[in-house]
């Protein structure tokens, strides 16, 4: 037996008609929000970075943007990267600025006080 889903060749999970990642997609489709959410932490937990931000919380940072409707481009920035993901230190910028802001803070010419560039300042 294999999955019901069109085109898929896996073995569904005992007593179901879907296998795993069928079943997933389609909860992914079904609950975006939730999705984004627990992918972000995720990630976070990955990469060794805590993370403070509730499924409200997440919603209310999200609402108004793009994040959402355009995945991959923007992201949740941490204002200061020397604290976790936590209300009042993460906003949304396009993913280009963070990239540039990344590169910057390894360099150390990010001042993280100032959340600004400055050439030749060091944050050590």
């Amino acid at each position: 037996m294999k999955c019901s889903v069109r085109f898929c060749r896996k073995k569904p999970l005992a007593g179901r008609k879907t296998c795993q990642r069928c079943r997933l997609r389609a909860w992914r489709a079904a609950n975006p929000l939730k999705a984004a959410y627990y992918t972000h932490r995720s990630h976070a937990n990955e990469r060794g970075i805590e993370t403070h931000l509730t499924i409200e919380q997440f919603t209310e940072l999200i609402e108004g943007t793009a994040y959402l409707t355009e995945p991959g481009n923007f992201q949740i920035d941490r204002i200061n990267h020397k604290l976790p993901y936590q209300s009042g230190n993460v906003r949304i910028i396009p993913a280009l600025e963070n990239k540039r802001k990344g590169g910057l803070e390894r360099w150390g010419l990010w001042v993280v006080d100032h959340n600004e560039f400055a050439f030749g300042v060091s944050n050590a």
